[in-house]
């Protein structure tokens, strides 16, 4: 017994002093005699007849304790050492000399239900129960409260499965089949047995596996993964090491090529066109470059990232060349050496900016005319010429006509003057004073210096396409065959040769005696000529001449009817400048000398 006093004389004092007391104040018509009858030593309300130890307040036989007969002294003790007194036992109806009434092993001082043995708290200390507790069910999972987890739960571990079928009870993460989703606690519900980032109640509401964090086996757990359903759908969190087998063989972006074989490559299996070239992986020759795909590639599904780049470094994005119609693959589409970006017209060789390189052109640009001249672009280039200018000099004449293509007087005959440019115009091809321009208009030869060849440049001629119109420029050295053979002046003698006797070949009579060039016997002596001279053609010169040196001139003795040839015309011996009458010889002055008198006189009589 606890907390009993076992001295004889405290008996006697209960006895004779609480009991009767007790006695007396329940029942005031006992008499003293009955209540010296009631003998309880230990003051626990059992008759120290019945009571087990009538020394001990805390022994006692329950069937014949009198509760209303206890002493104070008792309601106020502890028999079991439960912290709750014998009188707060009994008002509860506990068992003060137990410390747990109900057996489940939980004091009574903690115990939220001291009667009922499946009720209890945190408190209980497993293993300690009563023998009856433990072979009982609290919660008639069939599992005896001994052997149970939670004695006062079907399910221990919380997990919706029955402890009953539960292979492990402890463990909420661990059950069977015939787990009931709705019978989980919120404490498993709130638990997240594959840590995977999503609560187990939110994977049942969702359907993804609880015990397996990837349900859809994408390599993103539950709960990051957008759709844990979907193994093609998933967050930035994706490890594709942590896909599984079906994930790897799947193709998510519908390209021909499985996921697995693009995480070897390196492509995007969630991108069917990983670098945006407008080629399906699966065709793509390179499908991690945008600038390097196959036949396949089709510019309406490529990306912005493709169409702002430029593959083949031509100054023209993709975009821009698949707009034009030039090929983004070539930097140079028509191969005329212009780049697409700078070429003013990409799809016609013959058109091309400033920027063109005849060395970077094609073999059909060289082979091409793009000026129409009869010369290709190859064969201009090499000769220097311009490939977008039918006459590159300017002269007239088509290069590939031209005899010097680069000498705008140098060409062939198929040379047109009025296709000569301004240049040629201006230029004087013959240097002689005259532009070919004038020479055009003038009817003149631009490549002959003298037209006309009458040794007079045509600059200089007064006219020069008659080669007997000349000015004082002119050189006979310089005159041509026509011209020396030509007669100017119509005397009868050529101009060359006049001009090789020193006579002027455009005066038919150079020393104006009044016989032609050509006829005269000296033509450079005007007393010297032929029976063809007439002295009316004479020259002032002529006439004032005197020939004969007979004192007349010329013109006085044709005046005269003399003769200009002899100074006596009658023979007389008298010079026809001092005859009184130089026509009969016989009349004539004092001068008259005998001697000098011809036969004719000498045989006449003149008297």
């Amino acid at each position: 017994m606890k907390n009993c006093p076992n001295k004889f004389l405290i008996g006697l004092l209960l006895v004779g002093i609480l009991n009767s007391t007790n006695l007396f104040a329940n029942n005031p018509e006992l008499a003293l005699s009955k209540t010296l009858m009631f003998v309880d030593a230990d003051g626990d309300g059992d008759p120290d007849t019945s009571d087990p130890d009538d020394s001990d307040p805390c022994v006692y036989d329950p069937s014949t304790q009198v509760i209303g007969d206890v002493t104070a002294a008792w309601l106020a003790l502890d028999c079991d050492g439960d912290t709750i007194t014998n009188g707060d036992e009994v008002n509860a109806g506990t068992d003060p000399r137990d410390e747990d009434t109900d057996g489940d092993g939980d004091p009574d001082n903690t115990d939220t239900d001291a009667l009922d043995p499946c009720v209890y708290s945190e408190n209980r200390v497993v293993g300690v129960g009563s023998a009856a507790w433990n072979v009982s069910d609290c919660d008639g999972d069939g599992v005896p409260n001994g052997e149970d987890t939670n004695p006062v739960s079907d399910d221990a571990d919380g997990d919706g499965d029955k402890d009953l079928t539960d292979p492990d009870d402890t463990d909420p993460c661990v059950y069977s089949e015939n787990r009931v989703a709705a019978d989980a606690t919120e404490e498993w519900n709130n638990s997240d047995c594959d840590n995977d980032g999503l609560s187990n109640g939110d994977e049942v509401a969702v359907g993804t596996e609880i015990l397996i964090p990837d349900t859809d086996g994408d390599g993103d757990l539950d709960g990051t993964d957008t759709d844990p359903l979907d193994n093609c759908v998933y967050s930035a969190n994706q490890n594709p090491a942590n896909a599984d087998a079906a994930w790897n063989a799947a193709d998510c972006d519908n390209d021909g090529v499985t996921n697995g074989d693009e995480i070897a490559a390196g492509t995007d299996e969630q991108n069917p066109d990983t670098d945006g070239d407008g080629d399906g992986d699966s065709t793509d020759t390179d499908p991690l470059d945008n600038c390097v795909y196959s036949v396949n590639q089709n510019p309406a599904n490529a990306d912005a990232t493709w169409n702002a780049a430029d593959c083949d470094n031509d100054g023209s994005t993709n975009g821009a060349e698949i707009a034009a119609g030039t090929d983004e693959q070539n930097p140079d589409t028509d191969g005329d050496g212009d780049l697409d970006g700078t070429d003013t017209d990409p799809l016609d060789n013959c058109v091309y900016s400033a920027n063109q390189n005849p060395a970077n052109a094609d073999a059909a640009w060289n082979a091409a005319d793009c000026d129409n001249d009869g010369s290709t672009n190859g064969a201009e280039i090499a000769a220097g010429t311009d490939e977008q200018n039918p006459d590159t000099d300017g002269d007239g004449d088509l290069d590939g006509t031209d005899t010097d293509p680069l000498d705008n007087c140098v060409y062939s005959a198929n040379q047109n003057p009025a296709n000569a440019d301004a240049a040629w115009n201006d230029a004087d091809c013959d240097n002689d004073g005259s532009t070919n321009g004038d020479e055009i208009a003038a009817g003149t030869d631009e490549q002959n210096p003298d037209t006309d060849g009458d040794g007079d440049l045509d600059g200089t001629d007064t006219d020069p396409l008659d080669n007997c119109s000349y000015s004082a420029n002119q050189n006979p050295a310089n005159a041509d065959a026509a011209w020396n053979a030509a007669d100017c002046d119509n005397d009868g003698s050529t101009n060359g040769a006049e001009i090789a006797a020193g006579t002027d070949e455009q005066n038919p009579d150079t020393d104006g005696d009044g016989d032609l060039d050509g006829t005269d016997t000296d033509p450079l002596d005007n007393c010297v000529y032929s029976a063809n001279q007439n002295p009316a053609n004479a020259d002032a010169a002529w006439n004032a001449a005197d020939c004969d040196s007979d004192g007349s001139t010329n013109a006085e003795e044709i005046a005269a009817g003399t003769d200009e040839q002899n100074p006596d015309t009658d023979g007389d011996g008298d010079l026809d400048g001092t005859d009184t009458d130089p026509l009969d010889n016989c009349s004539y002055s004092a001068n008259q000398n005998p001697a000098n008198a011809d036969a004719a006189w000498n045989a006449a009589d003149c008297d």
